[in-house]
């Protein structure tokens, strides 16, 4: 009786590879969705950290100039106001990342508002002051809004010199 030598087949078929192939590609393009949108929030997250940074610093130039008059369309830079850098009538700055006036190519731009509102106390009939409250207001393109390029930002404080 002639014996049959039975040859098993090792290795895998091109299907189970295609099904793994197709299995780390999902997995890589999830990681790569994530890692890309991970980037674009923390780009985001440093550039509301700079406009918290921009306004702050004009706050406190409010401060130290001691100015006790309406403030509006202009900004500092440094203890020094100046008048707006934007289109005529915008009543606004425009600043660079490092607070000093941009250039129009520059990105980010951070559009910067100071408005003042006056309150004056009556201490008696003959007798009052006035103090204003300063809305500064920040604008800039948002980053996380890829499908609308004009989306914007913004970030407002206040400061009174009460």
């Amino acid at each position: 009786m002639p014996v049959k030598k039975i040859y098993r087949q090792k290795g895998d078929t091109i299907i189970e590879v295609l099904i793994a192939m197709a299995i780390i590609s999902f997995i890589l393009i999830g990681a790569y969705i994530t890692i890309n949108r991970n980037i674009l929030l923390l780009d985001d997250s440093q550039e509301h950290s700079q406009a918290v940074y921009l306004l702050s610093s004009q706050i406190e130039s409010l401060r130290q100039s001691k100015i006790n008059t309406s403030i509006n369309g202009q900004c500092f830079n440094g203890i020094t106001l100046f008048n707006n850098t934007g289109p005529v009538g915008s009543n606004n700055c425009i600043l660079n990342s490092s607070g000093t006036e941009a250039s129009a190519n520059q990105q980010p731009n951070y559009s910067i508002t100071i408005n003042s509102t006056p309150t004056i106390v009556h201490l008696s009939p003959s007798n009052s002051y006035t103090y204003y409250t300063y809305q500064l207001k920040t604008t800039w393109t948002s980053l996380l809004s890829s499908s609308n390029p004009t989306a914007t930002d913004q970030i407002i404080m206040y400061y009174s010199n009460k």
